[in-house]
Formats: C-alpha cells, structure tokens, sequence
C-alpha cells in the first residue's frame, strides 16, 4: 500500500524549519511515521486535532484538551468509544511520545482512517490516532517578555455553523493567513476578522483585551477555534464574549493573545496599514504570571 510521511512545520518571523522530534511518533499505540496515502484526514480532512504543552513533564490542561476531542468526535459523528480514544490510552501514549521530556508539544490528530472513494464516510471506520511530539518554540520566551506586534490580515474567517468552534484538520484559512504574515516582515502574527467585519483571532491564538477594567473577548458564533487559553483565562477573570467591531478591539487598553503552546502573550501594537497604527501597553508580568498558572493548575 503507497505510504506518504507526515511532517511538522512551524513557520513564523522569530523560527522557521522544522521542529526537532523530543521522542516516538504514535500511529494508534505503535511507533510509526507513515499512514496510508487513501486515509480521510489526507483525502478529506476528515478528522480533528489538538496541541498540547508539556511543562515540567505535565500535561498541560489535560482535561481541556481531552473534552475538545471528544466534542469534535461527537458533533462529527466519530466513534467516541473507540478504545483509541479513552483518555487513558491517549493520556499513556502522550507519555511514551515525549519519553521523558520536560519541554516539549504534543499533538493528537484524530482521522477517520481509511476510506473508499466519496465523500460518504464507512460505516465501520477504524481511526487512526497520531500522538507525535516535537521540541516546544524557543522564541515564545521573547514573545512574553517583549509582547508581540499584529498586523490586519486581508484574510478572513469564513461561517460553518455545524464546524463552529472546533479544531478540524480544515485550516486552508490559517495557511492563507501565515502566507500573508510574510507580506509583514516587521509583523509576529496577523489578527484576523471574520466576513461580518468582526473581530475573531489571528493565524494562531485567540483575542482578550481590556477597556475600564473589563475583560473582552470574540464569542465566535461566526467563525473561530474554541480555546483551551481562553477557557482557562475566563475562570480567573470576568469576560464579556460578544460580536466585536475591530474598532472597539483598538479602543483597547491592553490586549492580550493566547493559546495552549505559548499561553499569555501580551500585544503592543496593531498595524491596520503602512500609516495607521494603535500602540498598547505591554503587559508582561500579568501575562506571565497568567502562563505559569495556568501550566501549574491541577486537573
């Protein structure tokens, strides 16, 4: 059967190349780098995936991160008892695949496995559960001692009301948005709007910010990854999740961005175009008193 090899990338203005493997590649418990070319997750992107940080060996935000499969498994009709998908057995092979590490990310990726031709998925579907491990991205530390600068994307996010909010192998829209970031070489990420001309996230985290005293956030009914950051940062602090205009984002007074590999990161300065800019005050000490937390909080 024709085997193609599955390959880590991590692009960005601060990294590029690819990350060194920490330990084993897990395909469904055994130590493995390929999966067969008729697989959905290639043909069709037919499966999901999260990414977690290891933090003193820990697994960070384990119990998020396992509920994230087991939402996307059921709202796409997966097999949610499938033995590959008890958090034990992922919970053991996470452990194998960094074998030992201190630092390092892990990511699941969750297909329907192989299928034949169409769109319409078999009925008697074995997954194939991918647990691969990689080195964790040196250049997080600057991002949260410096804060980041954002640049608006041309890009935005698209409305699939039975997609909403979950971590599907379909990410053509942050491919497109990471193309774009190259057009902004003095740029770390890109925030994107969705196609209401609303605020949603940007190639990579999702958006907080503060005005008054209060704490904002996008509530992503038109588009948007739910969290496991956000999820995090709103049991410690009150947030308002509404439909936000970009304008109520730059009438911020500090703005933060966030996701499970490099946790708080705050932001100083939005770039709408070459001659209009909004400056924020870095707020790094929250943001990394933030990450710590969150990386020490018990299940």
């Amino acid at each position: 059967m024709p085997l193609f090899v599955l390959c880590y990338l991590a692009n960005g203005r601060s990294y590029r190349g690819i990350f060194a493997l920490t330990g084993v590649t897990l395909i469904n418990g055994q130590a493995s780098h390929y999966v067969a070319v008729n697989d959905r997750g290639l043909q069709y992107g037919d499966g999901f995936f999260t990414t977690l940080r290891v933090a003193a060996g820990r697994l960070v935000q384990w119990p998020a991160h396992m509920a994230r499969l087991q939402t996307c498994a059921q709202r796409l009709g997966f097999n949610q008892h499938d033995p590959q998908l008890q958090p034990d057995t992922l919970y053991a092979q996470c452990l194998r695949a960094i074998d030992g590490a201190s630092e390092a990310v892990v990511r699941i990726t969750v297909t329907r496995g192989v299928g034949g031709r169409g769109y319409a998925p078999p009925q008697d579907a074995t997954l194939q559960v991918i647990v691969a491990a990689s080195d964790y991205p040196s250049h997080y530390a600057n991002w949260q001692s410096q804060g980041v600068c954002l640049h608006l994307a041309r890009q935005q996010v698209g409305h699939q009301p039975s997609l909403n909010g979950l971590k599907t192998l379909n990410r053509l829209e942050q491919v497109l948005a990471k193309q774009e970031l190259a057009d902004y070489p003095d740029a770390d990420d890109v925030l994107l709007l969705n196609t209401r001309e609303q605020v949603t996230a940007t190639s990579m985290a999702n958006i907080i910010w503060s005005r008054a005293g209060q704490w904002y956030a996008p509530d992503l009914a038109f588009g948007g990854i739910k969290g496991t950051a956000t999820e995090f940062f709103a049991r410690q602090h009150k947030v308002e999740f509404g439909a936000w205009s970009l304008d109520a984002l730059i009438q911020a007074e500090h703005v933060i961005i966030c996701n499970a590999l490099m946790g708080f990161v705050s932001v100083g300065e939005i770039r709408q175009h070459a001659t209009r800019s909004t400056q924020f005050s870095v707020i790094s000490d929250f943001t990394q008193q933030l990450t710590t937390h969150m990386c020490q909080e018990e299940p």
